[in-house]
């Protein structure tokens, strides 16, 4: 197995050197994401973009960034419109190329609902169709009963009126998407209550399934180890504050690692 990659890491390099020689100008991976605050950021800077930019830039690589809604961006990468989907769990190995290594393991999933009599989490095999709302597009659906339709909303913004407005009990989202929201809207902590649905998982930059994607595919596999092992990963989770999201990172790392030994 690491013979492969190895042989296929050094044949994407060679034509990555023809590519750059022929066209005397920087290659360009078209990277998307959806926004999220201090990771993906809306003016494309955060966590996201600086791990993209150290592990591209050494190799003549120029990351262009683009933020839009997480369907719209999951359907450009699996259709190969853009080169890379930045965040992505590997669950998603079906409609793109997953590399081996993970850059980030997210926020927990947590739900949030209203404090008061009857307003209670019940467990996601408990939830029923139109009471739960999350992101268009957001894989959260394989949690919960096979016919339990979600609320799909387009904001974590309309998720907060609804729930406040009692149309729907619960809000599913990452934790720091929530807290960021509520903190924007001047709404009351003390007036909801969360619970956490799923632990942190480990995300990946997802490539188109096609030659361009290879070959982006195999620059990480070269280059992140280097970034983790320099301490530059490290400095860069810093910079952000993701002190805790870091920890996460170090415990899961070798594992994923073992495989370029």
């Amino acid at each position: 197995m690491v013979t492969i990659r190895s042989g296929a890491l050094c044949s994407a390099l060679l034509w990555l050197q023809t590519l750059l020689c022929a066209a005397d100008s920087e290659l360009k991976l078209h990277a998307v994401s959806e926004e999220w605050a201090a990771y993906s950021n809306a003016d494309c800077t955060g966590l996201y973009w600086d791990v993209l930019n150290a592990i591209y830039m050494p190799d003549g690589v120029t990351v262009i960034c683009e933020i839009v809604p997480w369907k719209r961006a999951l359907y450009w990468v699996s259709n190969k419109e853009k080169d890379a989907l930045v965040g992505v769990y590997g669950s998603r190995k079906d409609v793109m190329r997953i590399p081996e290594l993970h850059f980030c393991v997210d926020d927990p999933v947590v739900a949030l609902f209203l404090r008061g009599p009857h307003q209670e989490w019940r467990g996601v095999r408990r939830v029923r169709s139109g009471e739960a709302a999350w992101i268009r597009g957001y894989d959260f659906k394989q949690w919960f009963n096979s016919g339990m339709e979600p609320v799909e909303l387009e904001s974590i913004e309309q998720g907060l009126e609804l729930v406040t407005r009692r149309r729907v009990k619960y809000i599913i989202d990452y934790s720091v998407n929530i807290q960021r929201a509520m903190r924007e809207l001047e709404l009351e902590e003390q007036d909801y209550k969360y619970v956490t649905v799923k632990s942190g998982e480990k995300l990946y930059v997802g490539f188109a399934d096609n030659e361009r994607g290879r070959l982006f595919e195999a620059i990480l596999d070269r280059n992140l180890p280097q970034l983790y092992q320099s301490g530059e990963l490290e400095r860069i989770y810093k910079k952000w504050g993701m002190k805790p999201q870091w920890r996460h990172l170090r415990e899961s790392w070798p594992q994923s690692s073992k495989a370029l030994d």
